[in-house]
């Protein structure tokens, strides 16, 4: 076989894929290589492929070229390929598929166009965050040619950069990511292991379920710990997840409780409240509460009610001469005690509402430890959660109202008036009861827009 033609177009198909696919079009070095490979095509069935595949190229429109360009290069690197291998004569031929869809290649994009995000993918330099998102606003990111750098980019000590990556560029690329990511993925459990599981989860990859199960057997807890959660899918995993919120490794079970409450089952919400209530886990106290905020059934409410109530009993009982940390203390069980009964106010949880924000004696640790930042961070999520709750309730507005009127914090009346606008107040009552705090309204963010 006649190999300087062959190595001549290599040549020429290696330029496009640096320059671009979109180059191809009535490209004159090309449409050469074509009257050269015709005139071999007259002997040689195999030249007569590659002039149609030239030709093809040439003519194809921007948007078809990438593929084009892929499936000359293609058949002639496995031709080039075959001149250097030894054949079995009786192995069968079969048709070579590449790794990724043809329809999903890109090279619209030059070299020189590609080069500054390029250099913030490999460079480490001030700035290369930002070049990054400027490539992404452009469309200038999804070019099969600089995959494989993204895929790089998961193991980045700059964890801002890393997770753009994970949760903003793979995403918007989707499928065509997964052989890449594929590639250097690895049961070890690193940090990128941990990224690139995810990611090939939220992608739906084929044999995800064989995956989950190996990274649940895998000696790496934050591995599993994503595998667990991954099985908070599906109802059949009950009984699993409830084992595995006893596990020894914190980080598994918090992973356990979150896939509980995406489970969203009786047994599972009973398995929370009840690993809550009994407080035996008390460094996993915050995660617990959390998980029931997201999902509660009315059945379980004045259960925790109670609980809340004896929290909110023990921050009254304090005498003023407590210490700062105690009182910080006391506050912040108190946040984790009403925290699940933000999206379920009920009658009986705005009554006590209405109990705490009213109370002489909380007002009077809110006014002492005012200067305290974790107390008055803690102070902050208790009211804007209940707030918030009351705000989202149908009946909620009327208890809103009076502690808009009767409380001295402020998320009251910022909720109150969102709930009044929402529920299409009259304007004439809306003005009545909100005129006075006009300065107040405007200097929240909530209303800036």
């Amino acid at each position: 076989m006649k190999l300087i033609p062959l190595y001549d177009l290599q040549q020429e198909i290696n330029r496009l894929f640096i320059a671009g696919g979109k180059f191809a079009k009535n490209d004159p070095r090309l449409q050469k290589q074509a009257t050269v490979f015709n005139r071999l095509g007259e002997k040689s069935p195999v030249f007569k492929k590659i002039a149609e595949g030239i030709e093809s190229l040439v003519n194809a429109e921007s948007v078809d070229s990438s593929a084009k360009l892929l499936d000359i290069s293609t058949l002639l690197y496995a031709i080039l390929y075959t001149q250097g291998e030894t054949v079995d004569a009786e192995q069968q031929e079969s048709e070579l598929t590449p790794v990724i869809p043809l329809k999903n290649v890109y090279t619209n994009k030059s070299y020189l166009a590609l080069k500054p995000l390029i250099e913030a993918l490999i460079l480490q330099k001030e700035g290369r965050l930002d070049s990054v998102k400027a490539a992404f606003e452009n469309g200038q990111f999804n070019d099969f040619r600089i995959y494989h750098l993204f895929d790089a980019a998961l193991s980045e000590r700059y964890t801002e950069f890393a997770d753009y990556i994970e949760t903003v560029i793979i995403p918007a690329i989707g499928a065509p990511m997964i052989p890449f990511i594929l590639k250097n993925f690895s049961y070890e459990g690193k940090t990128d292991d941990v990224r690139r599981f995810r990611i090939l989860r939220k992608l739906n990859c084929q044999g995800m379920s064989e995956m989950i199960n190996e990274a649940l057997t895998s000696e790496s807890a934050r591995l599993q710990a994503e595998a667990v959660k991954a099985l908070g899918s599906d109802p059949k995993n009950e009984e699993l997840l409830i084992r595995f919120a006893g596990d020894k490794q914190k980080a598994v079970r918090l992973a356990a409780y979150e896939a509980l409450a995406d489970l969203n089952t009786e047994p599972a919400q009973r398995t929370l409240v009840e690993l809550f209530l009994a407080g035996k886990r008390k460094q996993d106290i915050t995660e617990l509460s959390e998980a029931l905020r997201i999902s509660l059934p009315d059945k379980f409410i004045p259960a925790l009610l109670e609980k809340a109530k004896a929290d909110y009993e023990k921050c009254i009982a304090l005498d003023k001469s407590v210490s700062e940390k105690t009182v910080t203390g006391a506050v912040e069980s108190l946040y984790t005690g009403m925290n699940p009964l933000v999206n379920n106010a009920t009658k009986d949880v705005q009554t006590f509402y209405r109990d705490v924000f009213t109370n002489k004696k909380f007002r009077e640790l809110s006014e002492k430890f005012a200067s305290s930042i974790n107390y008055t961070y803690y102070l902050g999520r208790i009211v804007n959660f209940a707030a918030k709750s009351l705000e989202n309730t149908k009946d909620g507005l009327d208890c809103l109202k009076f502690l808009s009127e009767n409380s001295p914090y402020d998320g009251f009346l910022f909720s109150c008036f969102r709930a009044s606008v929402k529920n299409k107040t009259d304007k004439k009552t809306v003005y009545k009861h909100f005129a006075k705090h006009v300065d107040k309204l405007l200097k929240n963010n909530d209303f800036n827009d």
